[in-house]
C-alpha cells in the first residue's frame, strides 16, 4: 500500500495544503479574543458597533476629521471591523487607507493582507505593531501565523517558542508551533506540540482531529492523488467507501486476438455501462501506523458485444508503517475476474514496499511483487496457457510541483518476469511511465500519464509462420480531468489511447497482436 496509489502519515510536500488550509481556518476562529479587545490609541476597547448613527462626511473633509475628530476616527475603526466581520477584506483596507495608522488599524490591515493572500505584507505591517511594544500578546501570534503562511516556518517557530516561553499553556500558539514544526519535517514534535494544545484549550479538539485526520493517511495516500482539504475528511475515520458509475466507448473491445477469415484480429468497437464499489477498513489507525483490509467490486455491459462483459472482485489486507521520513508496506490481494459472466482468472499478489520522503520535495518508492494468475479456457493449445508466476521490481520517483506543492510529477521503472506453462507466455517485459497531477483551481485537477512497454517473450511463439519468439512494443496515452463538486461528488472524464505493435503473424503477413485502441469515459464518483 506504499505505493503511488489508493487513499491513507501525511507527505511533507500535503504540509503546505493543511497549513494554508488551516491557518486560514482557525485564524478566523479564535480571531475573538484578539479583536474583541484590540485597542486604538484613545485606549477603548472596540466592539462590533452600527455606524448608521451618524451621517458620513465627504471625502474631502473625511482626512481632517479624522485627525480632529477622535470619535470620527473610532467609528471609522468600527466600520474596518464590520467589514473585516463581512469578510469584505477590500473595503476594509480601503478605510484603512484613509486613515491615520493606529496600532489597531494596522492590526486589522496586516489581518486583511493575511487573508487576501499577501502574507509577505502581512509579515512586514504585523511585526511593525508587534515591535511597537504597545500591543496585546494576540498580535504576536497573528504575526507568526503570517510568517508560517509566508514560508518562513523556521522564523514562525522561533517567535512562538519565545510566547511559549513566557506561557506554556497558551493553546493557539502551541498549535501553530506544531504546524511550523511539521512544516520543517519534525513530524514528532508537531504531533506533540499538537495533542498539547488540545488539551490546553479544547475549542481547538477539532483542528487536532483535521491535523490528525491528515497525519494518519500513512504511505499511499499521503503520498498518492491530490484531492482538496476543503472537501477531505475533518474527522479521522476508519474506513472509505466510494462508488462510481458511468459510461465508456472502446474503439476495439475483444481482449484477446480474434481469429477470422485468414486468422487476422478483427477490431470491433462497442460501448458500456460501468458501475464500481470500492471499499476501505482500517483496524489499526496511528501516525505511525496503519493495518486495514479494502475489498472492490466492479462490472461493465456492453450494449452489442455483451459476451466481453467483463466482472472483477478483489480483497487485500495492508500493513504500513513509518519510520521516521522512511514507510515500509506490505499488501497481500486475491482477485477473481469473470468473462461473460464465466470464470476467466483468478490471482494472487503478495507485494511489499519501502518508500523516502524528501521532506517538501517529493518521494521516491521501491518494490517487489509477486504474482500467480490462473487463467481459464481460451487456449487453443498448450503454448497458449497464460497461467503462470510473475516476479516484478521497480520504483517511482515523485516530485511535488505547483503552488504549495499540491502537483504531482512521477517517473518510474518497472521490470516482469513470467514464468507461464504455455511456452508462448514466458516473457520479460521492461516498463517505462511518467505521470503529472495538477490542481488547475481547488476543486478541479488535471493529468495525463504515458506508459512504454517492450515485451521480449523466451520461446518460438506457435501463432508465428516462422515460429519466431514474439517482441511486443505497446505505448499507452491517457489524459483525464477531474471535477470535485462537493464533499461526496466527483466527474471524471479520460481518453485512453493504445497503440501495440507485435511481430507475430501468419503465412499472410496477418498480426495477431497488434492492435489500436480509442477509450473515451465519463464516471460519476461518489464517496460515503
Amino acid at each position: 500500500m506504499a505505493s503511488d496509489s489508493s487513499n491513507g502519515p501525511v507527505s511533507k510536500a500535503l504540509t503546505s495544503t493543511l497549513i494554508a488550509s488551516l491557518v486560514c481556518l482557525l485564524s478566523f476562529s479564535f480571531r475573538g479574543a484578539a479583536e474583541g479587545q484590540a485597542q486604538g490609541q484613545d485606549g477603548l476597547v472596540h466592539t462590533t458597533a452600527s455606524t448608521e448613527q451618524f451621517d458620513s462626511p465627504s471625502s474631502n473633509q473625511l482626512g481632517d476629521l479624522i485627525v480632529t475628530d477622535p470619535v470620527l476616527s473610532e467609528l471609522l475603526l468600527q466600520e474596518v471591523i464590520i467589514a473585516f466581520d463581512h469578510q469584505d477584506y477590500d473595503a476594509a483596507l480601503q478605510i484603512l487607507d484613509e486613515m491615520p495608522a493606529s496600532p489597531a488599524g494596522e492590526y486589522y490591515r496586516g489581518l486583511c493582507l493575511l487573508r487576501t493572500g499577501n502574507p509577505a505584507a502581512a509579515v512586514s505591517v504585523l511585526e511593525a505593531v508587534r515591535d511597537n511594544g504597545q500591543t496585546p500578546e494576540e498580535l504576536r501570534l497573528d504575526a507568526s501565523i503570517a510568517l508560517l503562511k509566508s514560508g518562513q516556518p523556521q522564523m514562525a517557530a522561533a517567535e512562538l517558542g519565545d510566547m511559549l516561553s513566557s506561557d506554556p499553556e497558551n493553546g493557539h500558539a502551541r498549535y501553530f508551533l506544531g504546524l511550523a514544526m511539521y512544516e520543517q519535517g519534525d513530524s514528532e514534535s508537531a504531533r506533540e506540540h499538537i495533542e498539547l494544545a488540545a488539551q490546553f484549550d479544547e475549542t481547538l479538539e477539532p483542528y487536532r482531529d483535521a491535523f490528525r485526520a491528515y497525519d494518519q493517511r500513512l504511505g499511499a495516500a499521503a503520498l498518492g492523488s491530490y484531492k482538496p482539504l476543503s472537501i477531505s475528511q475533518s474527522e479521522p475515520r476508519q474506513w472509505n467507501l466510494s462508488f462510481l458509475t458511468g459510461f465508456e466507448y472502446d474503439s476495439n473491445v475483444p481482449l484477446t486476438p480474434v481469429f477470422s477469415g485468414l486468422g487476422g484480429n478483427i477490431e470491433r468497437e462497442d460501448s458500456r455501462m460501468v458501475v464500481g464499489l470500492f471499499g476501505d477498513y482500517r483496524f489499526i489507525q496511528d501516525s505511525d501506523e496503519v493495518v486495514g483490509v479494502t475489498g472492490s467490486a466492479y462490472t461493465n455491459f456492453h450494449f452489442d458485444l455483451d459476451q466481453f462483459d467483463v466482472q472483477t472482485y478483489s480483497t487485500s489486507a495492508y500493513w504500513n508503517r513509518a519510520f521516521g521520513d522512511w514507510i515500509a508496506g506490505v499488501t497481500y490481494s486475491f482477485g477473481e475476474t469473470l468473462l461473460d459472466r464465466n470464470q476467466f482468472a483468478t490471482s494472487h499478489r503478495l507485494a511489499g514496499s519501502v518508500t523516502k520522503r524528501w521532506e517538501q520535495s517529493g518521494h521516491t518508492t521501491g518494490f517487489y511483487e509477486y504474482e500467480y494468475l490462473d487463467l481459464a479456457g481460451l487456449s487453443l493449445i498448450p503454448a497458449q496457457n497464460r497461467t503462470g508466476h510473475t516476479n516484478s521490481a521497480g520504483f517511482t520517483q515523485a516530485w511535488y510541483i505547483g503552488p504549495q506543492n499540491l502537483g504531482r510529477i512521477y517517473a518510474g521503472y518497472r521490470f516482469d518476469n513470467t514464468d507461464a506453462y504455455g511456452s508462448d507466455f514466458d516473457m520479460n517485459s521492461h516498463m517505462l511511465n511518467a505521470r503529472i497531477e495538477y490542481p488547475v483551481f481547488q476543486d478541479l485537477v488535471v493529468d495525463a500519464e504515458a506508459r512504454q512497454f517492450w515485451d521480449e517473450y523466451s520461446n518460438g511463439n506457435s501463432l508465428d509462420f516462422f515460429e519466431r519468439s514474439r517482441e511486443d512494443q505497446r505505448l499507452e496515452l491517457r489524459a483525464g480531468i477531474q471535477k470535485y463538486i462537493d464533499q461526496n461528488t466527483s466527474l471524471r472524464f479520460d481518453y485512453t489511447y493504445v497503440d501495440s505493435d507485435s511481430n507475430v503473424a501468419n503465412l499472410f503477413g496477418v498480426d495477431f497482436y497488434s492492435y489500436q485502441k480509442h477509450v473515451l469515459s465519463a464516471l460519476l464518483i461518489y464517496d460515503f
